[in-house]
């Protein structure tokens, strides 16, 4: 069975619903609540090269929020040059891999990806 070709995957796309987040609205309320719970954590953000996690201190960054400048959400680290390098490397050996894959396949990885990452951000902001 062949794979899932652009044509197929495009014949019916949907998007999400626009939202207008008005005040009072079951939609601001959650944007609301779900901003407030990320305020109270910073959180972590490791530099990934080759599915490894490096937390460091020497290039680490701050992360503050946009609208309130006293607040840290994340710590996150620059890359070096040699981190560079090597992700370069990995993801160098990994391209003739994906290239092999099926767009279903593919399309269905970033649709697992997406959906672990923004999934309770989804369920809370859009009702998902």
């Amino acid at each position: 069975m062949g794979g899932l070709t652009s044509e197929q995957f495009m014949k019916n796309p949907l998007n999400e619903p626009v939202l207008k987040y008005l005040k009072g609205s079951e939609e601001r309320k959650a944007l609301e609540a779900e901003l407030d719970i990320l305020s109270q954590n910073v959180v972590q953000v490791p530099l990934v090269i080759g599915g490894n996690k490096l937390f460091r201190k020497e290039n680490s960054r701050k992360q503050i929020m946009p609208f309130n400048h006293s607040n840290t959400i994340a710590n996150f680290n620059y890359a070096t040059a040699e981190d560079i390098e090597e992700a370069i490397k990995c993801g160098m050996g990994a391209r003739e891999a994906w290239e092999r894959k099926s767009l279903k396949f593919v399309f269905l990885i970033n649709l697992i990806l997406c959906l672990n990452v923004w999934g309770g951000y989804m369920v809370a902001l859009l009702g998902f």
